[in-house]
């Protein structure tokens, strides 16, 4: 379970050949710096398994960011078997709920907000938040 709110700041390698991201101790050819901050939002038991409900806020957009810092620290998204979830799902439990920008085209600021689907896991925290 992740502590109540925090940041990751680590150095990640995509290699495109296995589109696939790693953390790396040291900057080289291809490393770039990645930050997020969390807060966790709640918390609950699933069978043997606490699962968390995490709000993230990026600070760079790396490729496979939240799921590469995540499992590194052993907190591995819901279905991501890519990246260490012994839970194989369909598809990570990832879901952008509030995204906004600047229209490149029209400089008219974008803004959106949606609610995740009522499907697994996230229908466990509908009553919770």
């Amino acid at each position: 379970m992740p502590e109540k709110e925090g940041v990751f700041n680590d150095l990640l390698f995509h290699d495109a050949s296995q589109n696939k991201t790693y953390t790396v101790k040291k900057m080289h050819k291809g490393v770039r710096e990645a930050t997020l901050h969390y807060e966790c939002v709640c918390s609950l038991q699933h069978g043997e398994k606490t699962l968390s409900l995490v709000k993230v806020k990026l600070d760079t957009g790396r490729t496979h960011q939240i799921r590469v810092q995540f499992a590194s620290r052993r907190l591995p998204l819901v279905g991501d078997g890519r990246y260490g979830s012994g839970d194989k799902g369909d598809r990570p439990a990832l879901w952008a709920h509030h995204i906004a920008f600047i229209h490149p085209k029209t400089g008219k600021p974008m803004d959106f907000k949606v609610s995740p689907p009522n499907i697994y896991p996230f229908e466990l925290f509908c009553d919770l938040i």
